[in-house]
C-alpha cells in the first residue's frame, strides 16, 4: 500500500508539471494570436490610410504582409489595390472570394476586367455574359463586353451586344451612345 501511494505521489507530481507546461504553451499561443491580431489590425490601418490617399503601391506593400482578408469591405480594398498595381492574380482571387461571399456583381465585373487586361478575352466574355444573364440591367457589363468584342476585331458582335443592352434597357442613353460609337 505504501508503494501505491508513492507511485500516486510521483504521478501527481508529473501531472502537475504537465499541466503547468500545457498552460504555459496555451498562454504562449494565445499571446501570439493576440499579438498577430493587433499587428494585422495596425497594418490594415496603415493600408487603409494609403488607400484613401490613392497610394496603391504603399497599400499593396502593407497588404502583402497580412494576406487575403475575409470581410467583404477589406476584400474590395485588397482587390482594387492589387488591380491598381497590376497584381492581377491576387486581385482576381480577392474578387472571386468576394463574389463567392455575397454575389457582388461589381466583383464579377472586375473578374472580367482583369481577364480583359490580360487579354484573356474568352474568360472576360464569360464573366460579362454571366453578369448580363443574372442582371440584364447592369449597363457596365454590356459596355465592357462590347469593348472586348471590339478589341478582338469583332465589331458585328460588339454592335449586337449594344443592341441587346438597348433592348433590355430602352431608357438608358449610355447604351445608345455605345451603339453610335460602335457604328461610327
Amino acid at each position: 500500500m505504501k508503494q501505491f501511494f508513492r507511485y500516486l505521489g510521483i504521478l501527481l507530481w508529473k501531472a502537475k508539471y504537465l499541466i503547468i507546461i500545457v498552460l504555459v504553451l496555451v498562454a504562449g499561443f494565445g499571446g501570439f494570436y493576440l499579438y498577430k491580431q493587433n499587428r494585422d489590425s495596425d497594418i490594415w490601418k496603415k493600408a487603409e490610410d494609403h488607400y484613401r490617399r490613392a497610394d496603391y503601391t504603399k497599400t499593396a506593400t502593407e497588404l502583402k504582409k497580412v494576406g487575403m482578408p475575409s470581410s467583404a469591405e477589406k476584400l474590395k480594398i485588397y482587390g482594387q489595390t492589387m488591380f491598381a498595381v497590376k497584381d492581377y492574380s491576387a486581385s482576381e482571387k480577392a474578387y472571386l472570394k468576394l463574389y463567392d461571399l455575397n454575389k457582388d456583381v461589381f466583383a464579377k465585373i472586375m473578374v472580367g476586367n482583369i481577364a480583359n487586361q490580360q487579354k484573356k478575352y474568352d474568360k472576360a466574355i464569360k464573366s460579362y455574359r454571366e453578369v448580363i444573364k443574372n442582371n440584364p440591367n447592369y449597363i457596365a457589363a454590356y459596355s465592357n463586353l462590347a469593348i472586348v468584342y471590339r478589341s478582338m476585331g469583332n465589331n458585328a458582335e460588339a454592335i449586337k451586344v449594344a443592341e441587346d443592352g438597348i433592348k433590355n434597357n430602352p431608357g438608358n442613353t449610355e447604351m445608345y451612345m455605345l451603339l453610335i460609337s460602335l457604328l461610327a
